[in-house]
């Protein structure tokens, strides 16, 4: 499976618990009109205009359940109870965005939402930050698309699940020894590696 269809997939595993999605740095919005179902609420983000706007043609059977925030991610405020696709994005913007989330929702309602990560890049950093404040991983899966391993979580700040570590989880990723051999290679292949990077060795090449 491609790393679109598994996102989706994943997502679709919470449409019947809740009724309002954001597609976040959406580009052309499939993951979000994979979800078009007549009642949930989807809000599709993207800060370039001519995308948002291709949106709206495209999605216009469906305007009466679809949204669109044409601003920066980290300022978006969220509905309680919303599922939050946050994929496409690098780590650190996604470490900015949940900073800034935090700061701008309510303890309740930031705790009622649950968010699915999938960094393009800088997925060690968000993992680390993850754990370092708390977050709970409800589901992950390294998926393989043309090549590339991306690390694939569904969180919560809520205490569900398992804290996120630092290493996804052996069991049930069949991928991850594919994962463990590119990621070793990067990290020793680097010419400035922290402390960080040398843990994250030691704990991979256990």
């Amino acid at each position: 499976m491609t790393r679109l269809s598994e996102i989706i997939e994943l997502t679709k595993n919470y449409g019947h618990k809740m009724d309002c999605f954001y597609d976040l740095f959406c580009d052309h919005g499939k993951v979000g009109q994979a979800l078009f179902d007549g009642y949930k609420q989807i809000y599709f983000n993207d800060r370039r205009i001519h995308l948002i706007d291709s949106l709206k043609k495209s999605n216009k059977l469906h305007r009466d359940n679809c949204h669109y925030v044409r601003k920066e991610a980290q300022d978006i405020t969220f509905m309680e109870g919303s599922f939050i696709i946050a994929a496409g994005g690098g780590g650190l913007l996604m470490i900015e965005c949940f900073e800034k989330w935090k700061r701008n929702h309510a303890k309740e309602l930031f705790d009622s939402l649950t968010f699915l990560t999938c960094p393009a890049y800088y997925d060690s950093e968000l993992r680390e930050y993850l754990k370092n404040n708390n977050y709970y991983a409800l589901e992950e899966k390294l998926c393989l698309d043309r090549g590339r391993i991306y690390d694939m979580q569904v969180i919560s700040s809520r205490p569900i699940g398992s804290k996120v570590s630092l290493i996804p989880s052996q069991e049930n990723l069949p991928n991850y020894l594919k994962f463990k051999k590119k990621k070793l290679k990067n990290l020793k292949d680097k010419a400035d590696r922290n402390n960080q990077d040398i843990l994250l060795i030691e704990k991979l090449e256990k």
